[in-house]
């Protein structure tokens, strides 16, 4: 486990440089490198580990995902905001780059004919709201949720077991992790 910064940034290159150029293994490295950026800012309290694990987050370009990484981002820039509340890239990172990914995005709720309604401009506020309910949800646990992946349950080899995921030999955490 990483001692500094610097000892932890070539952990994280190491991990990355092992997938190579296949984006699919770039996609699985994402989360265990969050979780690796969780617990040296633990131990370090060094905030340049969070800007790392919020930059990780943002990579996600898997479509099934990155509405979920996004909302994970929001919570760490929050985070870092908190230690330090002047911090621009973080407050840059929400506003360029998290809220308008959701607009277009369906809101849960049904327009006057009975169809999907979508996220616009003029529902930030719910938009917000959203981030900020999954925010406290994960202060309320310190941030626990970065610890660990909480599917953890599936690494067992289920092959047969009629899991949707034996297509493949593998089981896909709902974070996009392969095991």
């Amino acid at each position: 486990m990483a001692e500094t910064f610097e000892e932890l940034d070539k952990e994280l290159k190491n991990m990355f440089s092992k997938a190579g150029e296949d984006i699919s293994e770039y996609h699985d490295t994402i989360w265990p490198a969050v979780m690796r950026c969780e617990t040296f800012f633990r131990k370090s309290n060094d905030i340049r580990a969070l800007e790392i694990q919020a930059e990780l987050l943002m990579q996600m370009g898997n479509n099934i995902y990155r509405g979920t990484y996004l909302t994970d981002a929001y919570t760490v820039c929050k985070r870092i905001l908190e230690i330090e509340p002047n911090k621009e890239a973080a407050k840059i990172t929400i506003e360029a780059h998290i809220i308008p990914y959701f607009y277009g995005s369906i809101s849960g709720e049904l327009d006057a004919k009975g169809e999907p309604k979508f996220y616009d401009e003029n529902d930030r506020q719910k938009i917000e709201s959203y981030l900020e309910k999954h925010f406290n949800e994960k202060k309320d646990k310190d941030y626990d949720y970065f610890l660990d992946d909480w599917q953890a349950t599936y690494k067992l080899d289920v092959e047969g077991s009629g899991d949707s995921d034996d297509w493949d030999g593998f089981i896909y955490s709902d974070k996009g992790t392969r095991y």
